[in-house]
């Protein structure tokens, strides 16, 4: 998983809180997302592959450590049993 990806994707935008959403959904049991819901393939939205893209954050020394920390905030009220679609709002814009 790159950061070329997850640009194309729209995930990788702070503003957009889709990166913090599947940090939180990645730290529940359930690993229910809607991939077209956030704009990426249905694939990508297993537990095996969620895990690997906040992993790729998490442990990339590249990213700015701000950001890896907003990651683990959001993974832990996932694990926490908050709500993540309320928590992190996920805005991508549907591109044609």
């Amino acid at each position: 998983m790159s950061k070329r990806y997850l640009e194309a994707a729209g995930l990788w935008k702070e503003e957009n809180g889709c990166l913090r959403q599947l940090a939180c959904v990645s730290g529940t049991k359930k690993y229910h997302l809607d991939g077209l819901e956030i704009g990426i393939p249905d694939a990508l939205t297993g537990p095996d592959a969620l895990a690997a893209m906040v992993n790729f954050v998490l442990e990339n020394g590249y990213i700015e450590e701000a950001r890896r920390d907003r990651l683990r905030a959001a993974r832990e009220v996932g694990r926490g049993g908050g709500d993540c679609k309320k928590e992190y709002k996920c805005v991508v814009p549907i591109i044609m």
